[in-house]
């Protein structure tokens, strides 16, 4: 269970970082923080965090863009393990994790959205990346 300073410290460093959504799972359950991004303003809803936009892809049909949830460093390799989450032009399943996404201390985890190919990585390795920026074409 956290203490109160542990909190306090967890909200201040996502303030600091411009994190709006934070969860943290242990076993005495799921904690979860949605910041707004100026007051008065509403969070993005879980649907936001991985919204997807139909492009072409040439003779071979469509691919979806999937995007970035929020701004940070994009990593395709898991910054304390090095291990890659998926290979470009192989099968993901939805909810898979992708890549990361780092803003300061927090790590967020970039997941497919259904079932695909992943075709193409749009962002380099640790690049920084806005939201709503294109990081990986799925088919």
């Amino acid at each position: 269970m956290m203490t109160p300073s542990e909190l306090q410290r967890v909200v201040l460093s996502l303030q600091s970082c411009d994190v709006t959504y934070f969860e943290c799972e242990g076993p005495q359950g799921v904690f979860r923080i949605r910041f707004s991004r100026q007051p008065g303003t509403q969070a993005p809803s879980d649907g936001d965090l991985t919204s997807t936009e139909q492009a072409p892809l040439g003779a071979s049909g469509a691919s979806t863009c999937l995007k970035s949830p929020g701004i940070g460093i994009f990593c395709v390799k898991h910054p304390l393990t090095g291990l890659e989450a998926m290979r470009e032009g192989g099968g993901v399943k939805k909810g898979q994790i992708l890549a990361f996404l780092r803003a300061g201390e927090m790590l967020t985890p970039i997941l497919s959205d259904r079932d695909a190919v992943a075709i193409r990585q749009a962002s380099a390795e640790g690049a920084l990346v806005g939201y709503g920026d294109v990081l990986f074409d799925l088919s």
